[in-house]
Protein backbone atom coordinates (compact mmCIF):
# COMPACT_ATOMS: atom_id res chain seq x y z
CA UNK A 1 0.00 0.00 0.00
CA UNK A 2 1.31 3.25 -0.86
CA UNK A 3 2.29 5.60 1.95
CA UNK A 4 0.20 8.99 1.34
CA UNK A 5 1.39 10.44 4.81
CA UNK A 6 4.79 10.74 4.03
CA UNK A 7 4.50 12.88 0.41
CA UNK A 8 1.94 14.93 2.12
CA UNK A 9 4.53 15.71 4.96
CA UNK A 10 7.12 16.44 2.13
CA UNK A 11 4.48 18.86 0.71
CA UNK A 12 3.16 20.95 3.67
CA UNK A 13 7.38 21.11 4.63
CA UNK A 14 8.26 22.21 0.99
CA UNK A 15 5.52 24.81 1.38
CA UNK A 16 6.74 26.28 4.57
CA UNK A 17 10.40 26.53 2.98
CA UNK A 18 8.80 28.52 0.41
CA UNK A 19 7.14 30.73 2.91
CA UNK A 20 10.60 31.03 4.51
CA UNK A 21 9.15 29.04 7.83
CA UNK A 22 12.27 27.14 8.34
CA UNK A 23 11.38 26.29 12.14
CA UNK A 24 8.67 24.73 10.78
CA UNK A 25 10.63 23.22 7.73
CA UNK A 26 12.80 21.66 10.76
CA UNK A 27 9.85 20.45 12.71
CA UNK A 28 8.47 18.74 9.76
CA UNK A 29 12.45 16.93 9.06
CA UNK A 30 12.10 15.99 13.00
CA UNK A 31 9.25 14.50 12.48
CA UNK A 32 10.44 12.38 9.53
CA UNK A 33 13.18 11.30 10.92
CA UNK A 34 11.86 10.36 14.78
CA UNK A 35 8.33 10.20 14.79
CA UNK A 36 5.49 12.09 16.20
CA UNK A 37 1.90 11.40 16.61
CA UNK A 38 0.74 8.90 14.04
CA UNK A 39 3.51 9.82 11.82
CA UNK A 40 6.26 7.18 12.30
CA UNK A 41 9.97 7.24 12.22
CA UNK A 42 11.24 6.55 9.21
CA UNK A 43 14.23 4.98 7.19
CA UNK A 44 14.81 6.85 4.91
CA UNK A 45 17.40 4.88 2.85
CA UNK A 46 13.67 3.44 2.16
CA UNK A 47 12.71 6.51 0.13
CA UNK A 48 12.15 6.44 -3.59
CA UNK A 49 15.60 8.73 -3.99
CA UNK A 50 13.80 11.89 -5.72
CA UNK A 51 11.62 12.07 -2.47
CA UNK A 52 14.69 11.23 0.02
CA UNK A 53 16.08 14.00 -2.63
CA UNK A 54 13.78 16.98 -1.55
CA UNK A 55 13.97 15.97 1.69
CA UNK A 56 17.84 16.51 1.94
CA UNK A 57 17.29 19.83 0.13
CA UNK A 58 14.81 21.31 2.55
CA UNK A 59 17.78 20.14 5.05
CA UNK A 60 20.16 22.06 3.27
CA UNK A 61 17.98 25.23 3.12
CA UNK A 62 17.09 25.12 6.47
CA UNK A 63 20.72 25.13 7.10
CA UNK A 64 21.29 28.34 4.68
CA UNK A 65 18.64 30.18 5.75
CA UNK A 66 17.95 29.33 9.83
CA UNK A 67 19.28 31.23 13.18
CA UNK A 68 22.00 29.65 14.92
CA UNK A 69 19.99 26.91 16.65
CA UNK A 70 18.01 25.34 13.60
CA UNK A 71 21.28 25.51 12.11
CA UNK A 72 22.70 23.21 15.06
CA UNK A 73 19.58 20.78 15.28
CA UNK A 74 19.57 20.20 11.26
CA UNK A 75 23.36 19.15 11.54
CA UNK A 76 21.84 16.31 13.87
CA UNK A 77 19.37 15.22 11.13
CA UNK A 78 21.84 15.27 8.38
CA UNK A 79 23.59 11.85 9.02
CA UNK A 80 20.16 10.30 8.62
CA UNK A 81 20.77 10.82 4.89
CA UNK A 82 24.18 8.96 4.84
CA UNK A 83 26.30 9.49 1.56
CA UNK A 84 23.91 11.64 0.06
CA UNK A 85 23.81 14.37 3.14
CA UNK A 86 28.02 13.48 2.50
CA UNK A 87 28.08 14.29 -1.15
CA UNK A 88 25.66 17.63 -1.03
CA UNK A 89 28.03 19.31 1.98
CA UNK A 90 31.20 19.08 0.53
CA UNK A 91 29.37 20.41 -2.61
CA UNK A 92 27.92 23.34 -0.79
CA UNK A 93 31.17 23.87 0.76
CA UNK A 94 32.86 24.39 -2.72
CA UNK A 95 30.85 27.83 -2.91
CA UNK A 96 33.53 30.28 -2.25
CA UNK A 97 30.44 32.52 -1.35
CA UNK A 98 28.94 30.42 1.09
CA UNK A 99 28.03 32.82 4.42
CA UNK A 100 30.96 31.83 7.30
CA UNK A 101 28.13 30.87 9.65
CA UNK A 102 26.30 27.95 7.09
CA UNK A 103 30.21 26.87 6.35
CA UNK A 104 31.04 26.54 9.56
CA UNK A 105 27.79 24.18 10.41
CA UNK A 106 28.76 22.26 7.01
CA UNK A 107 32.23 21.96 8.38
CA UNK A 108 31.03 20.36 11.71
CA UNK A 109 28.20 18.16 9.70
CA UNK A 110 31.03 16.34 8.13
CA UNK A 111 32.72 14.95 11.35
CA UNK A 112 29.96 12.67 11.41
CA UNK A 113 30.53 11.00 8.12
CA UNK A 114 34.60 9.34 8.40
CA UNK A 115 34.86 8.48 4.66
CA UNK A 116 38.30 9.45 2.79
CA UNK A 117 36.91 11.77 0.58
CA UNK A 118 35.95 14.00 3.19
CA UNK A 119 39.37 14.09 4.63
CA UNK A 120 40.70 16.59 1.70
CA UNK A 121 38.11 19.39 1.63
CA UNK A 122 38.75 19.44 5.82
CA UNK A 123 42.41 19.24 5.31
CA UNK A 124 42.17 22.57 3.13
CA UNK A 125 39.93 24.35 5.44
CA UNK A 126 42.56 23.64 8.13
CA UNK A 127 45.63 24.84 5.84
CA UNK A 128 43.78 28.13 3.73
CA UNK A 129 41.17 29.00 6.08
CA UNK A 130 41.35 33.01 7.56
CA UNK A 131 38.65 32.50 10.03
CA UNK A 132 40.21 30.43 13.79
CA UNK A 133 36.70 29.12 14.61
CA UNK A 134 36.50 27.41 10.73
CA UNK A 135 40.05 26.36 10.96
CA UNK A 136 39.34 24.63 14.80
CA UNK A 137 36.37 22.90 13.81
CA UNK A 138 37.71 20.86 10.81
CA UNK A 139 40.51 19.94 13.14
CA UNK A 140 38.04 18.73 15.23
CA UNK A 141 36.37 16.80 12.67
CA UNK A 142 39.96 15.44 11.67
CA UNK A 143 40.40 14.32 14.78
CA UNK A 144 37.42 12.24 14.63
CA UNK A 145 38.33 10.48 11.86
CA UNK A 146 41.00 8.13 13.31
CA UNK A 147 44.66 7.19 13.01
CA UNK A 148 44.55 6.31 9.27
CA UNK A 149 44.52 9.99 8.97
CA UNK A 150 48.15 10.62 10.72
CA UNK A 151 50.02 10.72 7.39
CA UNK A 152 48.24 12.98 5.51
CA UNK A 153 49.03 15.59 8.64
CA UNK A 154 52.68 15.55 7.69
CA UNK A 155 51.65 18.14 5.16
CA UNK A 156 49.96 20.51 8.13
CA UNK A 157 53.00 19.88 10.05
CA UNK A 158 55.34 20.46 7.50
CA UNK A 159 53.68 24.25 7.12
CA UNK A 160 53.96 26.94 9.93
CA UNK A 161 50.95 28.19 9.59
CA UNK A 162 49.27 25.11 10.08
CA UNK A 163 51.37 23.16 12.79
CA UNK A 164 49.38 24.97 15.74
CA UNK A 165 46.42 23.07 13.95
CA UNK A 166 48.25 19.67 13.51
CA UNK A 167 48.91 20.09 16.57
CA UNK A 168 45.24 20.08 18.18
CA UNK A 169 44.48 17.27 15.74
CA UNK A 170 46.94 14.88 17.10
CA UNK A 171 46.06 15.94 20.32
CA UNK A 172 42.54 14.74 20.00
CA UNK A 173 43.20 11.98 18.31
CA UNK A 174 45.02 9.97 21.19
CA UNK A 175 46.09 7.22 19.11
CA UNK A 176 49.99 5.80 19.25
CA UNK A 177 50.25 6.69 15.57
CA UNK A 178 50.34 10.29 16.69
CA UNK A 179 53.17 9.75 18.61
CA UNK A 180 56.19 10.87 15.76
CA UNK A 181 54.37 13.59 14.50
CA UNK A 182 54.07 14.82 18.05
CA UNK A 183 57.60 14.62 19.19
CA UNK A 184 58.59 16.41 15.84
CA UNK A 185 56.60 19.24 17.29
CA UNK A 186 57.90 19.25 20.31
CA UNK A 187 61.18 20.89 18.77
CA UNK A 188 58.73 23.74 17.22
CA UNK A 189 59.69 27.04 17.41
CA UNK A 190 56.50 28.11 18.91
CA UNK A 191 56.27 27.14 22.64
CA UNK A 192 52.43 26.93 22.09
CA UNK A 193 53.11 24.11 20.03
CA UNK A 194 55.69 22.48 22.04
CA UNK A 195 53.10 22.81 24.90
CA UNK A 196 49.97 20.92 23.44
CA UNK A 197 52.23 18.57 21.84
CA UNK A 198 54.17 17.45 25.25
CA UNK A 199 50.43 17.42 27.02
CA UNK A 200 49.48 15.19 24.54
CA UNK A 201 52.21 12.83 24.60
CA UNK A 202 51.93 12.81 28.94
CA UNK A 203 49.00 10.35 28.07
CA UNK A 204 51.67 7.85 26.09
CA UNK A 205 54.00 6.35 29.01
CA UNK A 206 57.26 4.67 27.67
CA UNK A 207 60.55 6.10 28.07
CA UNK A 208 61.58 7.67 25.23
CA UNK A 209 58.16 10.41 26.37
CA UNK A 210 59.25 10.27 29.63
CA UNK A 211 62.92 11.83 28.31
CA UNK A 212 61.32 14.31 26.43
CA UNK A 213 59.07 15.57 29.07
CA UNK A 214 62.37 15.38 31.44
CA UNK A 215 63.96 17.84 28.83
CA UNK A 216 60.95 19.97 28.73
CA UNK A 217 61.06 21.33 32.39
CA UNK A 218 63.87 23.07 30.99
CA UNK A 219 62.34 24.74 28.48
CA UNK A 220 63.29 28.44 28.40
CA UNK A 221 59.23 29.16 27.99
CA UNK A 222 56.82 29.05 31.06
CA UNK A 223 53.94 27.48 29.51
CA UNK A 224 56.15 24.41 28.31
CA UNK A 225 57.49 24.16 32.06
CA UNK A 226 54.22 24.47 33.37
CA UNK A 227 52.77 21.48 31.14
CA UNK A 228 55.86 19.62 31.18
CA UNK A 229 55.93 19.51 35.10
CA UNK A 230 52.54 18.55 35.14
CA UNK A 231 52.93 15.65 32.70
CA UNK A 232 56.19 14.09 34.20
CA UNK A 233 53.33 13.38 37.29
CA UNK A 234 51.83 10.59 35.06
CA UNK A 235 55.19 9.48 34.19
CA UNK A 236 57.16 8.93 36.97
CA UNK A 237 57.42 5.15 36.00
CA UNK A 238 58.58 5.39 33.05
CA UNK A 239 62.15 6.37 33.96
CA UNK A 240 62.35 4.47 37.53
CA UNK A 241 66.20 5.20 37.67
CA UNK A 242 66.18 8.74 37.04
CA UNK A 243 66.36 11.20 39.96
CA UNK A 244 63.28 13.14 39.23
CA UNK A 245 63.89 15.52 42.04
CA UNK A 246 66.98 17.08 40.89
CA UNK A 247 64.51 18.32 37.84
CA UNK A 248 61.48 18.91 39.68
CA UNK A 249 62.96 20.86 43.04
CA UNK A 250 64.67 23.73 40.90
CA UNK A 251 60.75 24.49 39.31
CA UNK A 252 59.64 24.99 43.26
CA UNK A 253 61.87 28.42 42.54
CA UNK A 254 60.15 29.41 39.35
CA UNK A 255 60.09 32.97 38.45
CA UNK A 256 55.94 31.79 37.09
CA UNK A 257 54.57 31.50 40.68
CA UNK A 258 52.41 28.58 38.59
CA UNK A 259 55.57 26.60 37.38
CA UNK A 260 56.32 26.80 41.27
CA UNK A 261 52.51 25.65 42.14
CA UNK A 262 52.51 22.83 39.89
CA UNK A 263 55.98 21.48 40.99
CA UNK A 264 54.80 21.36 44.34
CA UNK A 265 51.91 18.69 43.49
CA UNK A 266 53.98 16.24 41.14
CA UNK A 267 56.56 16.35 43.91
CA UNK A 268 53.20 15.20 45.76
CA UNK A 269 53.38 12.10 43.21
CA UNK A 270 56.64 11.61 43.85
CA UNK A 271 56.51 11.30 47.56
CA UNK A 272 59.86 10.14 48.50
CA UNK A 273 61.73 11.49 51.72
CA UNK A 274 63.49 13.81 49.59
CA UNK A 275 60.41 15.45 47.86
CA UNK A 276 58.88 15.89 51.33
CA UNK A 277 61.97 17.94 52.78
CA UNK A 278 61.89 19.71 49.43
CA UNK A 279 58.54 20.78 50.09
CA UNK A 280 59.33 21.01 53.66
CA UNK A 281 61.86 23.83 52.91
CA UNK A 282 59.62 25.64 51.06
CA UNK A 283 57.10 26.16 53.37
CA UNK A 284 59.82 27.28 56.33
CA UNK A 285 60.55 30.20 54.09
CA UNK A 286 59.22 33.32 54.39
CA UNK A 287 59.59 34.16 51.23
CA UNK A 288 57.43 31.61 49.62
CA UNK A 289 53.94 33.28 48.69
CA UNK A 290 51.29 32.33 50.27
CA UNK A 291 49.74 30.18 46.99
CA UNK A 292 52.30 28.38 46.79
CA UNK A 293 52.89 27.80 50.22
CA UNK A 294 49.06 26.44 50.25
CA UNK A 295 49.97 23.94 47.54
CA UNK A 296 52.74 23.21 49.45
CA UNK A 297 50.74 22.12 52.31
CA UNK A 298 47.99 20.32 50.05
CA UNK A 299 50.94 18.09 48.56
CA UNK A 300 52.72 17.38 51.63
CA UNK A 301 49.16 15.91 53.12
CA UNK A 302 48.71 14.13 49.59
CA UNK A 303 51.63 12.14 50.11
CA UNK A 304 50.10 10.58 52.81
CA UNK A 305 53.46 9.48 54.88
CA UNK A 306 54.68 9.77 57.89
CA UNK A 307 57.54 12.29 57.43
CA UNK A 308 55.22 14.81 55.96
CA UNK A 309 53.13 15.17 58.44
CA UNK A 310 55.42 14.95 60.68
CA UNK A 311 57.38 17.89 58.93
CA UNK A 312 53.67 19.51 59.38
CA UNK A 313 53.97 19.28 62.93
CA UNK A 314 57.49 20.61 63.44
CA UNK A 315 56.48 23.66 60.83
CA UNK A 316 53.77 24.75 62.71
CA UNK A 317 55.23 24.60 66.14
CA UNK A 318 58.79 26.61 64.86
CA UNK A 319 57.34 28.52 61.78
CA UNK A 320 55.36 31.53 61.93
CA UNK A 321 52.60 31.29 59.78
CA UNK A 322 49.56 33.24 58.71
CA UNK A 323 46.28 31.90 59.65
CA UNK A 324 44.97 30.69 56.30
CA UNK A 325 48.29 28.75 56.14
CA UNK A 326 47.41 27.29 59.53
CA UNK A 327 43.92 26.79 58.21
CA UNK A 328 44.94 25.15 55.30
CA UNK A 329 47.38 22.54 57.09
CA UNK A 330 44.02 21.02 59.51
CA UNK A 331 41.92 21.70 56.13
CA UNK A 332 44.37 19.46 54.17
CA UNK A 333 45.06 17.23 57.36
CA UNK A 334 41.62 16.14 57.71
CA UNK A 335 41.47 14.98 54.14
CA UNK A 336 43.81 12.09 54.50
CA UNK A 337 42.86 7.99 53.85
CA UNK A 338 45.45 5.81 54.63
CA UNK A 339 44.56 4.22 58.45
CA UNK A 340 47.85 4.76 59.52
CA UNK A 341 48.38 8.22 59.00
CA UNK A 342 44.83 9.32 60.09
CA UNK A 343 46.18 7.92 63.44
CA UNK A 344 48.82 9.88 63.19
CA UNK A 345 46.71 12.89 62.24
CA UNK A 346 43.95 12.90 64.61
CA UNK A 347 46.81 13.07 67.71
CA UNK A 348 48.20 16.32 66.57
CA UNK A 349 45.14 17.66 65.72
CA UNK A 350 43.96 17.12 69.38
CA UNK A 351 46.84 18.05 70.69
CA UNK A 352 46.19 21.56 68.90
CA UNK A 353 42.96 22.05 70.00
CA UNK A 354 43.99 21.23 73.90
CA UNK A 355 47.00 22.86 74.00
CA UNK A 356 48.11 25.72 71.18
CA UNK A 357 47.78 28.81 71.99
CA UNK A 358 47.10 29.82 67.69
CA UNK A 359 44.04 27.83 68.07
CA UNK A 360 42.88 29.00 70.91
CA UNK A 361 42.91 32.56 70.25
CA UNK A 362 41.49 31.50 66.57
CA UNK A 363 37.59 30.29 65.97
CA UNK A 364 38.24 29.61 63.13
CA UNK A 365 41.07 27.27 63.43
CA UNK A 366 39.18 25.33 65.72
CA UNK A 367 35.98 25.40 63.77
CA UNK A 368 38.45 23.93 61.27
CA UNK A 369 40.21 21.45 63.51
CA UNK A 370 37.09 20.21 65.05
CA UNK A 371 35.43 19.75 61.51
CA UNK A 372 38.68 17.79 60.37
CA UNK A 373 38.23 15.71 63.32
CA UNK A 374 34.46 14.88 62.21
CA UNK A 375 35.90 14.13 58.50
CA UNK A 376 38.59 11.31 59.90
CA UNK A 377 36.17 9.53 62.04
CA UNK A 378 38.41 8.38 64.68
CA UNK A 379 36.61 7.50 67.71
CA UNK A 380 39.68 8.53 69.96
CA UNK A 381 38.63 11.89 69.51
CA UNK A 382 35.32 11.80 70.85
CA UNK A 383 35.65 12.08 74.35
CA UNK A 384 37.98 15.34 73.85
CA UNK A 385 35.37 16.66 71.47
CA UNK A 386 32.16 16.26 74.19
CA UNK A 387 34.07 17.53 77.16
CA UNK A 388 34.91 21.32 74.87
CA UNK A 389 30.79 20.99 74.58
CA UNK A 390 30.80 23.06 77.89
CA UNK A 391 33.39 25.75 77.51
CA UNK A 392 32.34 26.60 74.03
CA UNK A 393 30.07 29.39 72.06
CA UNK A 394 26.99 28.30 70.93
CA UNK A 395 28.14 28.37 67.21
CA UNK A 396 30.97 26.03 68.07
CA UNK A 397 28.90 23.89 70.08
CA UNK A 398 26.96 23.15 66.46
CA UNK A 399 30.16 22.39 65.38
CA UNK A 400 31.20 19.85 67.74
CA UNK A 401 27.97 18.30 67.71
CA UNK A 402 28.39 17.72 63.79
CA UNK A 403 31.70 16.16 63.76
CA UNK A 404 30.13 13.67 66.84
CA UNK A 405 27.82 12.91 65.36
CA UNK A 406 30.33 12.16 61.96
CA UNK A 407 32.50 10.16 63.60
CA UNK A 408 30.16 7.39 66.32
CA UNK A 409 26.70 9.14 66.83
CA UNK A 410 25.84 6.08 68.83
CA UNK A 411 29.39 6.18 71.66
CA UNK A 412 28.59 10.01 71.41
CA UNK A 413 25.18 9.70 72.59
CA UNK A 414 25.83 7.07 74.80
CA UNK A 415 28.68 9.36 76.41
CA UNK A 416 26.06 12.33 76.35
CA UNK A 417 23.48 10.31 78.18
CA UNK A 418 25.66 9.42 80.55
CA UNK A 419 27.30 12.80 81.58
CA UNK A 420 23.74 14.02 82.04
CA UNK A 421 22.71 11.05 84.77
CA UNK A 422 26.29 11.63 86.46
CA UNK A 423 25.77 12.77 89.53
CA UNK A 424 29.44 13.60 89.66
CA UNK A 425 29.72 15.46 86.14
CA UNK A 426 30.89 19.24 85.72
CA UNK A 427 27.59 21.26 86.34
CA UNK A 428 28.49 23.15 82.76
CA UNK A 429 29.21 20.18 80.98
CA UNK A 430 26.00 18.14 82.06
CA UNK A 431 23.94 21.25 81.30
CA UNK A 432 25.01 21.30 77.57
CA UNK A 433 24.44 17.36 77.90
CA UNK A 434 20.88 17.56 78.47
CA UNK A 435 20.55 20.45 75.67
CA UNK A 436 22.41 18.55 73.24
CA UNK A 437 20.58 15.63 73.93
CA UNK A 438 16.94 17.34 73.51
CA UNK A 439 18.44 17.94 69.55
CA UNK A 440 19.80 15.15 69.01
Amino acid sequence: MPNLQKPSLLTQAQQFAQASAWSQVAVSLQRLVNGEGNVAATNLAQLAPIERRQWLNLALQALEWGDFQLRWEIGKLLPKFERDAMEALLELLSDDELHPDVRWFAVRALADFPHPEVIPTLLRVVQSSLQPELQQVAANALSQMGPSIVPLLTVLVDRPETRASAAQILTQMRHREAIPLLLELTQDPDAAIRATAIDALSGFHSPQIAQVLLMALADYASEVRLTAVRSVGFCLADLPDTDWLVYIQPLLHDVDLDVSRQAALTLARLATVGATKALAEVLRSPLTPEPLAIDTIRALCWMERHEAVGELHQIWATTTLSQPLRKAICQNLGRVESPLIREQVVGILLEWLAEDACVAQAMVLRQTIITALGLLGDSRAVEQLIQGLAAAESRLQLHLVAALKQIDPVQAHDRLAEIAKSATADLALQKVAVSVLQEW
